[in-house]
């Protein structure tokens, strides 16, 4: 699945997007025997949602399901910019996605990717308020459960402040047809993510990290259900830098144990160089794994950039609540080596998956980090 879109905007509407859409294609899983999927084995391109108002269509994921192959879901959000905002991008109140809706957006394909059904709202918030990053994930007893981070600009009706972060959800006992609750989803944790750094002792200490800070990452223990979710949090420091939040609910995502603090990154006396970004989560054999990004091998700069690495942090899905997670650190890059988008960027559409036995491994180069 993939976004299509012609770059050039709407006559008149300097701010707003051309014209875009959702679009699935099919690859048989034999193409891959080989290790080499060519141009003949993918079939063509379905176009699933289109639109030519200056509207987006945005942040998609698609899952198929564990227990018919059959059926693959398709989800995501239409990011509906106010007219003012396209006719006048420099307003600043449209600044920030403030004035911005973004209903959350679902299709399903019931014969193995053949066709596609017509996208219907999943969950509309309503007013100027947004959905973004949501993501499927479907639980051994075929419970489907859409997570989505629910942004609520100016008003929020569990008491909590303005334009805040809500890791909600719904969920689907019917394979999409119908999603619970009506009206408002269930709400499993704020998400009160700060921004990323380049640390101290490197040239360009401050400058931006574009990370997944609005965004998190789900899975489902195919045994049992548990659900599992991470994001980047500032809770855990006293809202000076990010971590890496975990929670997890045992009954369908009606609620939720308190957060836990998952990278195992040095408490150096720098608070930038503690910071950690970007999760994924993964459950296989009872084994819970996060991977994330943090600035433990940050080494001062002299022009050359700083070290970051890529880490895991794993644990038996029995101790994970008790805060009973192991890590080790993979290996070292220079993170000023990456794209500059409004911040170095690693890309945000990041996923973790197992051959084989879930475990860490511990790069040579880092022996001794833990």
């Amino acid at each position: 699945m993939h976004l299509v879109l012609d770059i050039e905007p709407p006559p008149g509407r300097p701010g707003g997007f051309g014209p875009n859409g959702m679009m699935a294609q099919k690859i048989p899983g034999a193409a891959f025997a080989d290790g080499v999927v060519t141009d003949s084995e993918v079939s063509e391109p379905i176009l699933i949602a289109f639109d030519d108002q200056g509207d987006l269509h945005d942040k998609n994921t698609m899952t198929a399901d564990p227990h018919d192959s059959d059926f693959v879901y398709a989800v995501w959000d239409l990011l509906d910019l106010p007219t003012g905002a396209t006719v006048n991008p420099d307003r600043g109140v449209f600044r920030g996605g403030l004035g911005f809706k973004g209903a959350a957006l679902f299709s399903r394909t019931t014969d193995g990717g053949e066709t596609w059904s017509a996208p219907t709202v999943l969950y509309n918030p309503g007013g100027v308020h947004q959905t973004i990053g949501n993501q499927i994930v479907v639980d051994h007893r075929g419970v489907l459960f859409d997570f989505f981070n629910e942004i609520l600009n100016f008003r929020n009706d569990d008491s909590g402040a303005q334009f805040e972060f809500n890791l909600s959800l719904k969920f689907s006992n019917n394979r999409g047809e119908t999603w619970l609750p009506r009206g408002r989803p269930l709400r499993a944790q704020k998400i009160q993510s700060l921004g990323i750094r380049i640390p101290v002792g490197d040239d360009n200490a401050g400058a931006p990290v574009r990370t997944a800070d609005v965004l998190f990452d789900v899975a489902v223990d195919p045994e049992d259900g548990t659900l599992y979710a991470v994001w980047q949090d500032g809770r855990f420091s006293g809202c000076i830098h990010d971590d890496v939040a975990c929670s997890m609910s045992t009954d369908g995502g009606r609620s939720w144990s308190a957060p836990i603090r998952v990278n195992q990154t040095p408490r150096v006396a720098d608070p930038w160089s503690r910071q950690a970004h970007t999760p994924s989560v993964h459950v296989a054999d009872g084994t819970v794994g996060v991977s994330y990004y943090d600035f433990r091998k940050n080494t001062p700069g002299n022009g050359t950039g700083t070290t970051t690495g890529w880490c895991t942090a794993m644990a038996r899905a029995t101790a994970w609540v008790a805060g009973g997670v192991r890590s080790a650190s993979a290996r070292r890059f220079d993170i000023q080596q990456a794209p500059f988008a409004n911040g170095y960027f690693l890309g945000d559409y990041v996923g973790l998956d197992n051959v084989g036995r879930l475990h860490a491994v511990l790069h040579p180069d880092d022996a001794g980090s833990r």
